[in-house]
């Protein structure tokens, strides 16, 4: 009896430490993040962000990261891992990717082709199955402001359908958050009737850009307002055909000065509804 029990507890004991180190040869992972034309200042090359949603580590080694070609690929090495639900990079250039972030060690690379601003991201699993697929451009309803103009193109949560660019956000974060979790998945985005409102950055240092897309024709009308409810400056005020529209707060009071650090309201008003959104400004 006595040798039972012990023979009970070593393979009880077997089965536990087996499982803290499980990993798997085949599994799901999500393309996260995009960043496929970066600032010219901050120049980094192209990278790619993957993400293992699972509960279990991930070895993709002998997977492929392929474009919109199918002669260009990258081979990630053996015995790659991503830790569950942990990120990986993948960077064309790892010097420049180290320059820009230096704090960013779970990045592989380098792959010698780059991605366009109309461009497909595909990751293939050892025996050549599509895992994940992402066709994006830089054109509505896309996101323009991630072509060259210093954010990544982030997916608002790996839960999401990564294949419909409601899906995506611009990154708060200049030069994106690789490796780590994305700055859009708390952004202030606002859906109200037919309305998409999306503000950022948010705090924000200087300007701040307001996207909406309205599916309604009709007068829009977005103003800035303090905390105390005084208007500070008129942004918009006219009448727009439906589509997806740019606009910005440059920070400055109607008469021309700044405004102070604090609490700002913007709202907006369509022929649908209205929406107000609260942000932060710093200085």
């Amino acid at each position: 009896m006595k040798y039972q029990i012990i023979f009970i507890i070593l393979f009880a004991f077997s089965i536990f430490f087996t499982s803290q180190n499980l990993v798997s040869q085949s599994g799901e992972v999500v393309i996260n993040e995009i960043m496929y034309k970066s600032l010219k200042d901050f120049d980094t090359d192209d990278w790619i962000e993957l993400y293992n949603p699972s509960d279990i580590d991930l070895n993709i080694g002998g997977w492929l990261l392929k474009d919109d070609k199918d002669s260009r690929h990258f081979a990630f090495p053996a015995n790659t891992i991503i830790k569950k639900r942990d990120f990986l990079v993948i960077v064309e250039s790892k010097n420049k990717f180290a320059k820009v972030h230096p704090g960013i060690e779970n990045y592989f690379g380098s792959f010698t082709f780059g991605f366009g601003t109309e461009d497909m991201v595909r990751i293939y699993n050892s025996n050549l199955k599509l895992v994940d697929s992402v066709k994006y451009t830089s054109k509505s309803p896309w996101y323009p402001e991630t072509d060259s103009l210093g954010p990544s193109l982030e997916l608002i949560s790996p839960e999401l359908d990564n294949s419909k660019a409601q899906s995506w956000r611009p990154s708060y974060v200049m030069h994106g958050t690789p490796g780590r979790p994305n700055s859009a998945t708390h952004a202030e985005d606002e859906v109200f009737d037919n309305v998409l409102l999306y503000i950022f950055p948010n705090p924000a240092f200087d300007s701040i850009n307001i996207e909406f897309d309205t599916q309604v024709d009709g007068d829009v009308l977005i103003e800035v307002y303090d905390i105390l409810g005084n208007k500070v400056k008129t942004i918009l005020d006219h009448y727009m055909h439906s589509g997806f529209y740019n606009s910005f707060w440059d920070g400055l009071h109607e008469s021309g000065n700044p405004t102070p650090a604090g609490i700002y309201i913007i709202n907006i008003n369509t022929p649908t509804g209205s929406s107000n959104t609260k942000i932060v400004k710093s200085n």
